[in-house]
């Protein structure tokens, strides 16, 4: 019904190769899928960045995947294609992302004090992933779970953490807002929560700040309860240029 080969290139890139999907079962969903586990395969490797030669006609499917545009590609059987590229884990190195926890920790804290009442602590800044964690004790409601308002909060801060972290691997600065959000509670949290935010996941386009101009991010964290999923968190994060200083 459908397939896909993932090729090592070198030890940080791999090219998704010779992707299609049945006549009969294409606009189910199982491209997406079989390209979804493809990067899941790619991250278990190490690799930090795919590449893949695509006809005009799938350009829209893989852009919505996150890959963008690099450069014309040779043709293959005739047919026009295309190299599109997308980013896995962020570039800096493990010590230099030990060294931004701590600091998004401390900025979560000294200026965010909410954050600090809830307990809300920076678990995990690695190469692939961003995991913020809530005890349940300073957030729980008169039904002994996690209040609905708290794993909001969870949800807000680890998508704000992620944009932050962007920023800082692109070597930029910005004042970052949430424009839009909305979350989706799926089961009652009886212990520690848990944002999860992937790297993969987020493509940033920052060329407005270098302009001056507002830039926009759309982010998902997926929260979790002894490893079961219990809420989805999307917001629309918008980063505002730093005011230059006169």
């Amino acid at each position: 019904m459908a397939v896909g080969r993932l090729h090592k290139v070198d030890e940080q890139t791999a090219q998704v190769r010779y992707m299609a999907v049945s006549d009969q079962w294409q606009g189910h969903g199982l491209g997406a899928l079989v390209l979804q586990q493809l990067e899941q395969v790619a991250l278990e490797l190490g690799v930090q960045r795919i590449i893949l030669n695509a006809r005009d006609t799938a350009a829209g499917f893989y852009q919505k995947a996150g890959y963008s545009y690099l450069e014309p590609a040779n043709a293959l059987f005739g047919i026009a294609h295309h190299r599109y590229g997308k980013t896995l884990t962020f570039a800096a190195h493990v010590d230099v992302l030990k060294q931004w926890s701590a600091q998004l920790q401390q900025t979560f804290w000294q200026t965010i004090p909410l954050s600090a009442y809830m307990q809300l602590k920076v678990q995990k800044l690695g190469r692939q992933q961003l995991v913020c964690a809530a005890p349940l004790a300073p957030n729980i409601n008169l039904h002994q779970t996690m209040f609905a308002g708290s794993i909001y909060t969870l949800g807000t801060l680890t998508g704000w953490g992620m944009v932050w972290s962007l920023l800082k691997d692109q070597q930029l600065d910005g004042d970052i807002v949430l424009a839009d959000a909305h979350i989706r509670y799926l089961k009652p949290v009886t212990g520690q929560a848990e944002g999860r935010c992937w790297r993969h996941q987020h493509q940033p386009d920052f060329s407005a700040l270098t302009q001056q101009r507002k830039a926009r991010l759309d982010i998902k964290v997926d929260i979790f309860c002894d490893d079961t999923q219990v809420a989805v968190f999307e917001g629309r994060f918008a980063v505002l240029p730093t005011k230059r200083q006169h």
